[in-house]
């Protein structure tokens, strides 16, 4: 792994200074105007090369790259394959995937990029054989590696199957330079694991990469376990991965072999691992959590000001609408509002909120179907994992303190009974008639009782056997 500033230094000054004038543009800068006669001036306008730093990065990682696919004998690892291939080690059979007997299609979706190099998500293809998908990959640049039970959008909502976890390398935005090679190593070296392929993507030294697994359901709870992991994935990777690609529905860069533009897939192992095998990630990111003093417990009073709470009360969710709504009236429930109450603002400010950046509307009946069942006798509160999977936002709330003052419990024990005996002096009782003169509870006061006694604040000798009681003598002089 090189960056700019080593690639400079290893090319020299008079390639670097070639590659910064055939990455700049003229441009012309008109300076003050200046007087040569009374009442006449003259503008001044000179041309200035500005350096294009993005295309100056481009071109010097090409220049690099070409220079050393010149060395001879460079020892590369896992070999060439084509596309067909690469397609089918990603979807394998699941296209004809059956559940309960029932044949189920499932989708995949392929889009093409206009003229600035911009995904364009209007005009969509979808696919539900691996024929079909194959006959269209070359006319399209991008794809979703998950697959989806209803062709007119690629929504988490419609999420059918997930069979592999695909990592977008942008080591251009990071200004770094890396060969297929050393990005297999540093995934290897980083999570453990070993990439089964990897890609050119259409920008110049970037790639893309995946590594397979069994196939995860399209269900909420699944669909956020697989996203969880892949956050911690990407933070064990030191941010050389596009931070947006650990979404379930992400789009990446289609696999393609192309001499003229240099892309090449390379195939490493067809290894299949269990998600399971990742769950440790998220220990770790627990164990993390409560180093950096993340609270676990909150308030009724605060409930409303943690940042993920707040997101879904505003109606800020990035999906699962039905769970969103679902886990937000569990919210309410929490906070002892009424159902009612839950109604009037779900229906008014909440719902009005849900509906922009989705392609299908959210009906006032499934949210009346969510807020009715939240308020059954099967649910006493929400789960943080709901909440975080429906706004994106991190949320550690285990527990929520329901406790509310009533003046039922009063505190001073203490006090009270260091009173008591102050007034009595000396008084010849047990501890069940303490109790009723003092009014406190028996593990109390007995745990009291030997605590003035280690202090020698007061003096007795329990005698034990029927109706026989004990002589409690107060020092006022050793009281505190």
């Amino acid at each position: 792994m090189k960056t700019i500033e080593q690639i400079e230094n290893e090319l020299g000054l008079e390639v670097t200074a070639y590659i910064r004038d055939m990455s700049s543009e003229k441009k012309k800068i008109f300076l003050p105007p200046i007087k040569i006669k009374t009442d006449k001036y003259q503008s001044i306008s000179v041309e200035k090369l500005e350096l294009k730093e993005t295309l100056y990065h481009k071109n010097l990682i090409a220049h690099y790259n070409s220079s050393k696919s010149l060395e001879l004998y460079r020892k590369r690892l896992g070999k060439s394959i084509t596309q067909v291939k690469a397609m089918k080690l990603l979807y394998r059979d699941y296209f004809d995937y059956h559940k309960s007997e029932k044949r189920k299609k499932h989708y995949a979706f392929l889009f093409q990029r206009d003229k600035n190099g911009v995904i364009d998500q209007t005009n969509k293809k979808y696919v539900s054989t691996i024929d079909n998908l194959l006959n269209q990959v070359k006319k399209n640049d991008c794809f979703t590696p998950a697959l989806f039970y209803d062709n007119r959008s690629f929504v988490k909502e419609n999420l059918s199957l997930m069979s592999a976890i695909v990592f977008d390398f942008d080591l251009l935005a990071k200004k770094v330079v890396m060969t297929k090679e050393e990005v297999f190593n540093f995934v290897k070296d980083k999570l453990g694991i070993e990439l089964s392929i990897l890609w050119d993507t259409k920008t110049k030294g970037n790639y893309a990469g995946a590594i397979l697994i069994e196939s995860m359901s399209g269900q909420p709870l699944s669909v956020h376990l697989y996203e969880q992991i892949l956050k911690e994935m990407l933070l064990k990777l030191d941010g050389i991965v596009d931070t947006s690609c650990f979404t379930a529905n992400h789009l990446f860069s289609l696999p393609v072999n192309s001499k003229k533009t240099n892309r090449e897939i390379r195939f490493y192992n067809d290894r299949i691992y269990s998600i399971d095998e990742f769950r440790y990630l998220l220990s770790e990111r627990d164990k993390r959590r409560e180093i950096e003093g993340e609270s676990s417990s909150i308030s009724m009073t605060n409930l409303l000001n943690h940042p993920a709470i707040r997101a879904l009360y505003n109606g800020e969710v990035t999906g699962y609408r039905n769970n969103a709504a679902f886990t937000l009236a569990l919210v309410f429930k929490t906070l002892r509002k009424s159902e009612q109450e839950c109604m009037d603002y779900m229906h008014s400010n909440w719902y009005f909120n849900v509906q922009n950046g989705f392609d299908h509307k959210f009906t006032k009946n499934e949210l009346t179907n969510c807020i009715r069942h939240a308020y059954s006798l099967r649910y006493k509160s929400f789960h943080s994992d709901y909440v975080e999977m429906v706004t994106g936002l991190p949320c550690n709330i285990v527990r929520v303190s329901t406790y509310h003052p009533t003046g039922k419990h009063k505190m001073g024990n203490e006090h009270k009974l260091r009173l008591f005996f102050q007034e009595k002096g000396a008084i010849s009782s047990n501890v069940s008639e303490l109790v009723q003169l003092t009014g406190i509870k028996t593990r109390t006061l007995e745990s009291l009782l030997k605590k003035f006694k280690e202090r020698n604040e007061l003096q007795y000798e329990t005698k034990r056997g029927r109706g026989l009681k004990t002589l409690y003598v107060y020092n006022d002089n050793l009281a505190a």
